[in-house]
C-alpha cells in the first residue's frame, strides 16, 4: 500500500505527515457517484530519511501488517463482548439471577471496555517503533 505524505513538522528524528485517504473507489470519485470525500489524516512517523518541512515523501505499509492490526482492533474487542456476555450469562444464570441476560451483557460491555483500553495501553508503547507506515523516498 502506498501513499503520499507532505511533511508538516520535524522534530526529534520524527515527522509529523498530512496524508490524504483516498476513497475506495479511487482517485476518480464521479465514476461510482457515492459523494466520495478526501479526508486528510496527520501522522506522526520515524523520518528515517532526513525530510524537512515541506517536503513530499512516498510512503508505504506493510499491507499484512495493517490487517493484522485491523483484525487486532477490531477483533479482540468483539470476541471480549461474546466471551463476556456468555460466560456472564451463564454465570448469572447459575446464581439465579431473573435478569440474568442483562447482567450477562454488562459483563460483556465490560470485557469490551477492558479489551478496549488493553489495545489502546498496548498501542501507546509501541506506536512509534513497531509502525507499519514508513518513508521510502523523499519526492
Amino acid at each position: 500500500m502506498e501513499q503520499v505524505g507532505y511533511v508538516t513538522a520535524v522534530q526529534d528524528g520524527l515527522a509529523d505527515l498530512e496524508v490524504r485517504r483516498v476513497g475506495a473507489c479511487g482517485a476518480s470519485c464521479e465514476s461510482c457517484h457515492a459523494s466520495c470525500e478526501e479526508k486528510v489524516e496527520h501522522i506522526q512517523i520515524i523520518n528515517n530519511l532526513n525530510a524537512k518541512v515541506g517536503d513530499y515523501v512516498q510512503l508505504e505499509a506493510d499491507a499484512k501488517r495493517v490487517l493484522s492490526y485491523i483484525s487486532l482492533v477490531y477483533g479482540l474487542p468483539l470476541l471480549g463482548l461474546l466471551v463476556g456476555s456468555l460466560l456472564g450469562t451463564y454465570a448469572f444464570k447459575a446464581l439465579n439471577i431473573s435478569s440474568y441476560e442483562l447482567c450477562g451483557f454488562f459483563v460483556g460491555l465490560a470485557s469490551l471496555l477492558a479489551t478496549y483500553l488493553y489495545i489502546s495501553r498496548l498501542d501507546r508503547k509501541s506506536q512509534l517503533s513497531h509502525s507499519p507506515i514508513q518513508m521510502v523516498k523523499i519526492l
